[in-house]
């Protein structure tokens, strides 16, 4: 067989039944994903990319293997997202940020208003879609919410108009770690230094609980990531995730 499940994942073998990947299974909204995608020890990205291609076809497929990454790519996957990882130590000096007059940070929570000033700030055709975000701020996904480092952003009238989304600890991390899983601030209060409040108040959370790390991830092209740079963020790896073109050999 192709791919074969055992206790790690499962083996990608190539044409000649020969062991050339590993892969991991992962159910996301109903679509299974395949998550970890590396060549075998000893074996060529390339080859293991056309393996992926003929016995993947239509599937999306994720890597933190970026000579993986560009041979599923050179082998007819379409890129959909390349981000990175970034991490800064609780234990740095938190930069005091201000608020403007009037404006509030309250408890975490979702709103009609929140769901229009998100989904304005990413915009149609966004990888990071308010969509996704919604299902794990209404307790999907298996990550505890962590209140002290959760926040909406309030304008003078009360209205939502931007939130900071941490969970923690999370399950990958070698040390006690909490996760930015979204920053935004919608289109009525850009430009006026929210982001880096909200940003500042979730590492200030990651350190009242005790939490080691925070981290957070930014897709290529984000201007965020010239706020998480300048807030004392460092990269730590990458990720890719792309869709493999259908094949005859596509269905498992």
């Amino acid at each position: 067989m192709p791919i074969a499940e055992d206790a790690d994942g499962a083996v990608l073998s190539d044409a000649r039944g020969v062991p050339v990947a590993r892969l991991r299974w992962r159910d996301e909204a109903g679509e299974q994903v395949v998550a970890a995608f590396a060549p075998s020890p000893g074996v060529a990205a390339d080859r293991a990319a056309r393996a992926g291609v003929r016995e993947l076809g239509g599937r999306r497929i994720k890597t933190a293997d970026e000579d993986a990454a560009r041979a599923l790519i050179g082998a007819g996957c379409t890129l959909i997202r390349a981000s990175t990882d970034m991490h800064r130590q609780s234990d740095e000096p938190i930069p005091v940020v201000p608020l403007v007059d009037g404006w509030t940070l309250g408890p975490h929570g979702w709103d009609a208003g929140l769901a229009a000033e998100l989904n304005a700030a990413y915009g149609p055709g966004q990888p990071d879609r308010v969509t996704r975000l919604r299902s794990l701020t209404e307790g999907e996904g298996g990550l505890a919410v962590l209140p002290g480092a959760s926040a909406r952003l309030r304008d003078p009238a009360g209205r939502s108009m931007g939130e900071v989304f941490t969970v923690g600890p999370v399950p990958w991390g070698t040390v006690p770690t909490a996760w930015v899983l979204d920053l935004a601030v919608g289109p009525g209060g850009q430009g006026r230094g929210f982001g880096a409040a909200l940003l500042a108040y979730a590492m200030s959370g990651t350190r009242h609980a005790g939490l080691t790390v925070v981290g957070l991830t930014v897709t290529d092209g984000n201007p965020a990531r010239r706020l998480y740079d300048r807030m004392g963020f460092r990269p730590v790896r990458r990720h890719f995730e792309m869709r493999a073109p259908q094949s005859r050999a596509g269905t498992l």
